[in-house]
């Protein structure tokens, strides 16, 4: 297949093609025409013209012509709902990897793993979990795959590669500005068990001197629903906050719905800060204050790192920790 003809499937220029599937850029084009284009590639298996080249022996392209793939297995999604950060991450994946000349399957769920056509001899390819997985979840895909990373926003107890972006260091740097600025009723909206998130909000609001937190924590999933759901419910119980800190930007855009339906301006009367800057983060109203994960970067260092537990095969477990920051955008402000 050449690029012509991904084209042709695709709707788009050549050249639109060219930039997205040989650039490591991705604003190459919308997401939407990015998308398109991946799937294409992932449904025809196209893979560069440099990896089909012959190489000298017989040795050399016998191992040249077997395929090189990475497995993207999706650890945390909530009744088939895919997290757009993930998306988003999924795709720096992806173009890194290919870059690499690796093409990508995505996994969506665990049950589509154990349901799928992975053969035994996939077993020398890497995944890539993509979000906090539990120990069950661990040792299922032990059997199945020699070569495992993951990425996300928690560390976890395992001895696997981890490529993560501080979820603890996020909350604290986002409870931390909304003290600075006046607030002390700052609602955690999220998910608490075995989330360090959850573990950074309350460490920052008991060095504010406020021990019991529970008044101030609404379990929910983190999803808009989740988020939109939860703030009806903190409000049905007349819970007195002056901001929110959300586990993730979804779940701060369904809060913020549900507050306006219920007659709240923001950030007037109520200030919201999230975690991720995803895409829509930016082109939301308000445009949402949020904690800016280098979600293309993450992306970019899985795929190198998994590749060269591959291909080289590094036998001591690495942790590669990337800085995350605040953004400061309309939906906060000083109380």
């Amino acid at each position: 297949m050449t690029l012509k003809e991904i084209a042709q499937m695709a709707g788009v220029s050549i050249s639109t093609v060219s930039r997205v599937v040989n650039s490591n850029n991705t604003q190459a084009a919308s997401p939407e025409t990015c998308e398109k284009i991946w799937s294409v590639v992932r449904a025809m298996g196209y893979t560069p013209n440099e990896s089909a080249q012959k190489l000298k022996n017989k040795n050399q392209k016998k191992e040249a012509d077997m395929p090189r793939k990475i497995f993207c297995i999706f650890a945390r999604t909530v009744d088939s709902y895919l997290d757009p950060f993930f998306t988003e991450l999924m795709q720096a994946i992806e173009q890194e990897a290919f870059r690499q000349k690796y093409t990508m399957r995505t996994i969506v769920s665990l049950n589509e793993l154990q349901n799928s056509d992975i053969r035994r001899n996939d077993l020398h390819f890497g995944a890539l979990v993509l979000g906090r997985m539990n120990r069950w979840t661990m040792e299922t895909l032990s059997r199945q795959f020699k070569h495992i990373a993951y990425v996300g926003l928690n560390t976890l107890p395992y001895k696997i590669d981890q490529i993560v972006s501080s979820g603890y260091s996020a909350a604290r740097s986002a409870v931390e500005h909304l003290q600075k600025t006046g607030h002390s009723r700052i609602l955690y909206v999220g998910e608490t068990e075995h989330e360090q998130r959850y573990h950074g909000f309350a460490d920052a609001m008991k060095a504010a001197n406020i021990e019991d937190i529970s008044p101030y924590i609404v379990q929910t999933a983190l999803t808009p629903h989740g988020g939109y759901s939860a703030i009806n419910r903190a409000l049905d119980r007349g819970i007195d906050f002056s901001a929110l800190f959300c586990a993730n930007d979804d779940t701060a855009i369904g809060t913020i719905k549900a507050l306006k339906e219920r007659g709240y301006s923001i950030p007037k009367d109520v200030s919201v800060i999230g975690v991720g800057d995803i895409e829509l983060s930016r082109y939301f109203s308000p445009m949402l204050t949020t904690i800016h994960i280098p979600i293309r970067e993450l992306g970019q260092q899985a795929a190198r790192t998994i590749i060269d537990r591959i291909e080289n095969n590094h036998q001591i477990p690495m942790k590669i920790e990337l800085p995350n920051s605040l953004v400061i955008r309309e939906s906060s402000r000083s109380l």
